[in-house]
């Protein structure tokens, strides 16, 4: 892994952006006006398209990932300082496991980013149909894990 390291300039830079891309990870469905404070952030501070998708998913989404995977997750925002610290932690370790992460990833990008780049192009966002918060993967595989253990109990009699 390439560690990213910023500049204070570029954290600053950033700042706006990371809290206005953070509302995709609370649990809230977001509205017309969260997308518009996304592309009035990216255009402030000088961000391309590229630009944008790449702070996305390279530093706002490894960062707060985790708190779309949570039964009850964040809904109130992001405190400013905590969001930097937790950025910035994020962007000097590796990366989650793509087996935890990838899918919502994926899921995430491909609910989201044609809203985000449509506001980004001064175009009307596609909001008729909200996308559905993923399910916790964790609750998948704790569901298959407590099966497996539940069969093992009852093959070794421990029920």
């Amino acid at each position: 892994m390439v560690e990213r390291v910023l500049s204070e300039d570029q954290i600053t830079a950033r700042m706006p952006l990371w809290c206005a891309l953070s509302e995709l990870f609370l649990d809230t469905q977001m509205q017309r006006q969260d997308y518009e404070a996304i592309a009035r952030a990216a255009r402030e501070g000088g961000f391309s398209t590229d630009q944008v998708r790449d702070i996305f998913e390279r530093e706002v989404f490894p960062a707060l990932a985790f708190n779309l995977m949570q039964v009850a997750g964040e809904w109130a925002g992001f405190d400013a300082d905590v969001l930097r610290e937790r950025i910035l932690l994020a962007l000097g370790r590796p990366q989650a496991s793509r087996f935890l992460t990838g899918g919502l990833k994926k899921q995430l990008m491909a609910e989201e980013w044609p809203r985000i780049l449509a506001v980004l192009e001064g175009r009307e966002p596609n909001l008729t149909e909200a996308p559905v918060k993923p399910e916790p993967p964790i609750l998948a595989i704790a569901a298959g894990l407590l099966v497996v253990l539940a069969g093992l109990a009852l093959v070794f009699g421990w029920l």
